[in-house]
């Protein structure tokens, strides 16, 4: 299950601050490898007075950075695009030492990070203002979009699952066979599907989870238990015959469960699915296609996906509302949160 991962190196941490790396501080934290339990390396903090120096060094080279041609700044992007994909192997070996993800994902999260990359340096070369027509011919009136710089985090995984009643436990049955049958272990080992949770807390939040769904009586129809003595991992778990008052149905788990419940009729489902004030990702599947175009409406969320799961690509808005956040990335609203938009009017006497 937890193979030794040692001989795997893993990059000494530092803080990049105008230009110098700084590996030493007064304050640090370790960094340890979940799938082994042991600490790995260490991660300095920065003083409050480098906080200041990389806030003053960013504001320094955004001076500069916001006034380069688009052309320039898509080039940059290309450049990064090709570094992320030529060192994806090594950053994914970091990445799986710090996370725990199966190395296979980490390679491809590399490489999608690439793709958005290599996107955007085409898209940004495409940020138009306008012009609007006045109404007095003396009056010209423009749009301008100017750059400001912000960035953020995000997380797709379905965790409710509400099924039409008279499929229920046709659909219980066969997820959560599918479920146990995945193969969780060290992110090294090829054969891995799921590696271990990123820290401690997160077993100990899915036990909480379990716990109050068990005493709620609730149904552990899969896993709801550790993997090994080493290491962070957890059983894929598969929670059923709750109510909507269980933790795992009003808040987000960050970890490997999911509760499967039915509901009876289209408004039922649509007011349960919608009463969190959570809007991220919503998922749809049904044969019916007024339903799916009518669920799609419905549905509070950012982003919705009818029988298929196709969120993230880099052309397509990525983002949610209510309190999982504003704006959007992927596609022309990517650049909404990084513009600000500027009203210019001119009055210019005509000649006579």
């Amino acid at each position: 299950m937890n193979p030794e991962t040692t001989a795997v190196p893993y990059e000494r941490l530092g803080i990049l601050i105008d230009g110098r790396w700084i590996y030493e501080a007064e304050r640090s934290t370790e960094v340890v490898d979940p799938a082994t339990g042991q600490t790995i390396a260490r991660l300095p903090f920065a003083a409050d007075g480098e906080i200041a120096e990389a806030v003053a060094s960013s504001q320094r080279a955004f001076e500069s950075w916001k006034d380069r041609s688009p052309l320039e700044r898509g080039r940059i992007l290309r450049r990064f695009a090709d570094l992320a994909r030529k060192h994806a192997d090594e950053i994914a070996r970091n990445m799986t030492r710090d996370q725990g993800k199966p190395l296979s994902e980490a390679i491809g999260e590399i490489r999608f990070a690439a793709d958005h990359a290599d996107w955007h340096a085409e898209e940004a070369r495409r940020i138009y203002g306008r012009v609007i027509p006045a109404r007095d011919p003396r009056v010209q009136q423009m749009v301008l979009r100017e750059p400001v710089g912000v960035c953020g985090q995000v997380c797709i995984s379905p965790t409710r699952f509400y099924v039409q009643a008279k499929g229920h436990d046709r659909f219980l049955a066969r997820f959560a066979e599918k479920i146990a049958s995945t193969r969780v272990g060290n992110g090294f080992q090829e054969s891995v599907q799921m590696g271990p949770l990123c820290h401690g807390r997160r077993v100990a939040a899915m036990e909480g989870f379990v716990q109050d769904a068990r005493e709620q009586g609730a149904e552990i129809v899969t896993g709801g238990e550790r993997v090994g003595n080493a290491g962070f991992f957890y059983a894929p778990t598969v929670v059923a015959a709750g109510t909507d008052e269980l933790r795992l149905m009003k808040e987000e788990p960050f970890g490997p469960i999911a509760v499967v419940t039915p509901f009876g009729d289209f408004d039922e489902v649509i007011r349960r699915a919608n009463s969190l004030p959570f809007g991220l990702a919503s998922y749809v599947f049904t044969g019916s296609s007024s339903r799916a175009q009518n669920a799609a409406r419905a549905l509070a969320a950012g982003m919705v996906s009818v029988n298929h799961f196709g969120l993230a690509l880099p052309e397509t808005p990525f983002g949610g509302i209510n309190d999982s956040g504003y704006g959007s990335e992927g596609g022309s609203e990517t650049f909404d949160g990084y513009l600000n938009t500027k009203f210019v009017t001119r009055f210019d006497q005509i000649p006579q």
